[in-house]
C-alpha cells in the first residue's frame, strides 16, 4: 500500500478515473471522481469503519494509477470502458454473475429469425433482455411463435420442397417454401420487435386492421389466422398487471444495504403495465447507500438494449444529473432520474424497498449460515488432523433383521448439506450367519473397489474427504482394514458411537468426546443418522417385496413371474387387493377362479 499512499499527495483536484492495483499489477477496482485527490483519499480515511469488502480491497492495494479527464461525464464514460476491459473484482458484481439469456432477432438475414443469445454483440441484430427468469423468456418465445409465426430455425432460405413441423403447428409461416412474401414476413418481424419493446396496444390496432382488410378481400383463411394471433396477444396483455394509469416506459429501483452486501429490486413498467421484475444481490465497496445505488445503476443499465425514459428511485443525489447524462448517452434518447415524494409512484418505491430488504435478509442469512458451516468444517479438519477440508463426507450403515434381507447404505454430505443424488444402496450378498463387522467389510470393499475402477457413476467416482461409520472401535477397525487392503489409507476415516457420541480415530487410542453443542459434532450426527434412516428405508422396501412374493407364491399356479406381472401392473399389494377378478385374470391371462384365489390370499 506504500506506493499508493505516496501517490496520494500528487493527485490533482481534477476530474478523472483512478485504478487500484495489487502487487502483480492486476486492476482491483476502477472508480471515477470529480476531484481525484479528495475521492481517493476518502478510502483510506474511512478504513477503520469500512465495510468488510472495502477492508479486503484496502489490504490488497499496492499501487494506484489515474487518468485525467475534462469532465465528470467523460470520467464516467471512461470508467465504464475500463471496467469492461479489466473486469476488476471489487467493482459491483452481481452474486449470480452469470450471463442471463437474451432474445435475439437476427436482422442481418433476409428472413429474420428469433433465437436465444448469451452475449450482446455489436452486429446490427436486435437484442432484448436480459431475462433473469429462463422460464419467462421461454414463455415469451412461445407467445411470439404463436402470434407472429416467425421462424426460429437458422437454415438459409433457398427454396425447399416441404415445410417443417412448425408450419403445421401454425408456429411458422414457412418462408422456406415461399408460403409468405418477404414484405409480409418483415411486417411480422416488426410486430415482434414492437411486442418485445412492450408496445402492445399499437400492435392490437394493426392486427385488427389487417384482419378487417383480409375479410374485405374475402381472404377468410388469412383473416382467421390474424384473428387467432389477436386473441393470443390480448390474452397476454390481460394477464399483465396494471401498475400505472399513465402511459410510458418507466423503471422503479429500490435498494437496501448492510455490511457491504446490497440487494436491488427493479420493476419494469411499459405502456402503463408491469411487465417484469428483477432482483439482484451484489457486493459493493462504496461507503454509503447512495453510492451503492449509483454503482448499481451504472452496472445494471450498461448492457440493456432498451433503457426507459424515466427511472424512479428515492435517491436525490448529486450524481443523478451525471447518471442521467450517462444513461442518455447509452440509450440514444433522453433519460430522467426522478424522485417522487408522494402518491402512487412513492408507494411503488416503498414496496420495492421492502422487497429489496427481504431479499437482502435472505442473502445475509445464507451467507452467515454458510460461513458457520465453513467454520465447522475447518474445526473438524484441525481437530482430526485431516489433510483437506472435509467437504465431501460419506456415511455408511448396515440394516438387518436376523440376517434377513441385509442392506447397506451410503449417504453423501457436501459442504455440510445432504447430496441426495449421490446416495447409494447396497444389497448385502453375504448369506451366512449375520455378522455386522463382516457386512460392513463387504459394503466398504465394494464401494472402494468401485472408486478404484473409475466408473462413470458420479458418486462412486468421487473420492471422499472423510468416511464416517456408525459404530465404535470395532467398526473403525473394519474400515481401516478395508482401506489398507485397497491401499487407500489416504482417505481419512472415523466412527461415531451412539449413546455417548464418542468419536474414534485410527491415530488415537481413546475416543474424542465433544460438547453436544459443537457444530462439527452436529454435522457428523446428521450424516450418521441419515445413513441409518436411509438403510432402514431400503431394508423395509426389500422386506415388503419379499413378503408380497411369499404370500402370493403360496397359491398353486402362481409363481415368481406371475407375482412380478401383478406388481408391475398394479404397483403394489394394496392395489392388487382392490382390483377386480376380471382385471387380474386379464393381466395374468388366467381363469377367474385363480384370480379370485389371488384376491382372497392378498386380502
Amino acid at each position: 500500500m506504500e506506493k499508493a499512499l505516496e501517490k496520494l499527495s500528487t493527485l490533482p483536484e481534477k476530474p478523472g478515473v483512478y485504478l487500484f492495483k495489487d502487487s502483480t499489477g492486476q486492476v482491483l477496482y476502477v472508480g471515477k471522481a470529480a476531484a481525484l485527490r479528495h475521492r481517493v483519499s476518502s478510502y483510506f480515511r474511512k478504513q477503520a469503519n469500512a465495510n468488510p469488502r472495502l477492508q479486503l480491497l484496502l489490504a490488497k492495494i499496492d499501487d494506484l494509477d489515474y487518468i485525467l479527464c475534462d469532465s465528470e461525464l467523460e470520467a464516467l464514460l471512461l470508467e465504464y470502458n475500463l471496467i469492461k476491459e479489466h473486469h476488476p473484482p471489487y467493482n459491483v458484481r452481481f452474486r449470480d454473475d452469470k450471463r442471463y439469456p437474451l432474445i435475439k432477432v437476427v436482422m442481418t438475414d433476409p428472413f429474420p429469425y428469433i433465437t436465444i443469445a448469451r452475449k450482446r454483440l455489436d452486429d446490427r441484430n436486435r437484442y432484448f433482455g436480459p431475462y433473469v427468469s429462463t422460464r419467462d423468456m421461454r414463455k415469451t418465445l412461445k407467445t411470439i411463435r404463436k402470434i407472429f409465426q416467425i421462424r426460429s430455425c437458422t437454415m438459409k432460405i433457398t427454396g425447399h420442397d416441404r415445410p417443417c413441423l412448425y408450419y403445421h403447428l401454425k408456429e411458422c409461416t414457412a418462408p422456406c417454401i415461399a408460403a409468405i412474401t418477404q414484405a409480409e414476413y418483415r411486417r411480422s418481424v416488426d410486430g415482434v420487435i414492437h411486442f418485445l419493446e412492450g408496445n402492445g396496444e399499437p400492435l392490437v390496432r394493426e392486427l385488427t386492421n389487417r384482419m378487417k382488410e383480409a375479410s374485405l378481400h374475402l381472404e377468410f383463411e388469412r383473416a382467421a389466422i390474424i384473428r387467432d394471433q389477436l386473441e393470443s396477444l390480448q390474452q397476454v396483455m390481460v394477464r399483465q398487471k396494471v401498475a400505472s394509469n399513465r402511459e410510458g416506459d418507466e423503471d422503479y429501483v429500490g435498494i437496501a444495504e448492510e455490511r457491504g452486501l446490497s440487494a436491488a429490486s427493479v420493476f419494469h413498467v411499459r405502456q402503463g403495465k408491469l411487465i417484469g421484475k428483477d432482483q439482484f444481490v451484489f457486493e459493493s465497496v462504496e461507503s454509503s447507500l447512495e453510492e451503492s445505488f449509483s454503482a448499481f445503476i451504472e452496472k445494471y443499465y450498461q448492457d440493456l438494449s432498451a433503457i426507459p425514459s424515466h427511472i424512479f428511485s428515492v435517491f436525490d443525489t448529486k450524481e443523478n444529473t451525471l447518471l442521467e447524462a450517462f444513461l442518455t448517452n447509452r440509450a440514444g434518447h433522453s433519460v430522467k432520474l426522478e424522485v417522487p415524494k408522494r402518491g402512487e409512484k412513492k408507494q411503488m418505491l416503498d414496496l420495492l424497498e421492502k422487497n429489496a430488504r427481504h431479499h437482502l435478509e435472505l442473502a445475509l442469512f445464507k451467507e452467515t449460515r454458510s460461513q458457520g458451516m465453513m467454520k465447522a468444517l475447518q474445526g473438524m479438519r484441525d481437530l482430526f488432523l485431516l489433510p483437506t477440508l472435509p467437504f465431501r463426507i460419506e456415511g455408511y450403515d448396515i440394516s438387518t433383521l436376523f440376517g434377513e434381507e441385509s442392506v447397506g447404505s451410503m449417504v453423501v454430505f457436501q459442504g455440510g448439506k445432504p447430496e441426495k443424488s449421490h446416495y447409494r444402496k447396497f444389497a448385502i450378498q453375504r448369506k451366512k450367519t449375520p455378522d455386522d463387522f463382516a457386512m460392513m467389510e463387504e459394503l466398504l470393499s465394494r464401494r472402494i473397489q468401485r472408486l478404484s475402477e473409475s466408473e462413470e457413476d458420479p458418486s462412486f467416482s468421487a473420492q471422499p474427504d472423510l468416511i464416517l461409520l456408525d459404530g465404535g472401535r470395532g467398526q473403525l477397525s473394519v474400515g481401516v482394514k478395508v482401506l489398507t487392503q485397497h491401499r487407500r489409507m489416504d482417505i481419512p476415516i472415523l466412527s461415531l458411537a451412539k449413546e455417548e457420541e464418542e468419536i474414534y480415530l485410527p491415530t488415537r487410542s481413546k475416543p474424542i468426546k465433544l460438547s453436544r453443542h459443537d457444530a462439527g459434532l452436529r454435522i457428523l450426527q446428521q450424516v450418521r443418522d441419515e445413513a441409518h434412516r436411509f438403510a432402514i428405508s431400503f431394508h423395509k422396501q426389500k422386506r415388503g417385496k419379499k413378503m408380497t412374493h411369499s404370500i402370493l407364491e403360496e397359491i398353486a399356479g402362481v409363481g415368481k413371474k406371475r407375482v412380478q406381472k401383478l406388481l408391475e401392473a398394479f404397483g403394489s399389494l394394496d392395489q392388487v387387493k382392490v382390483a377386480l377378478p376380471e382385471q387380474i385374470a386379464q393381466v395374468l391371462k388366467c381363469s377367474r377362479q385363480l384370480a379370485e384365489k389371488i384376491l382372497q390370499k392378498a386380502s
